[in-house]
């Protein structure tokens, strides 16, 4: 799930900063290299890890950044301006370390 921080973000720094998640890695995945490539894909176009670990619907994401950093806190701000408040209840998402 790719999510552009537009001016729409009650952030006013983050219409400068692109957010995206992507599967974290998990030597355990069955697309584990798959997983890895798209890592370095967006590792090599100026992305950063912003080590935030994103669970929504058992899956773990991890989230990238371009363009700054990003607390979760402000992940979530946007995550419930963008789905608007009906989805932000249903669709949850919490954060967790990465073990």
């Amino acid at each position: 799930m790719v999510v552009k921080f537009y001016k729409r973000c009650p952030l006013s720094t983050a219409a400068k900063k692109i957010g995206l998640t992507i599967e974290a890695l998990d030597s355990a995945a069955k697309n584990q290299q798959q997983r890895i490539k798209r890592k370095n894909f967006y590792l090599k176009n100026g992305f950063v890890s912003q080590n935030l670990f994103i669970k929504e619907f058992g899956v773990l994401y991890e989230f990238l950044a371009y363009g700054g950093r990003f607390t979760f806190q402000e992940v979530e701000a946007c995550r419930r301006e963008l789905l608007g408040p009906s989805l932000a209840k249903i669709i949850s998402s919490k954060e967790v370390s990465k073990n």
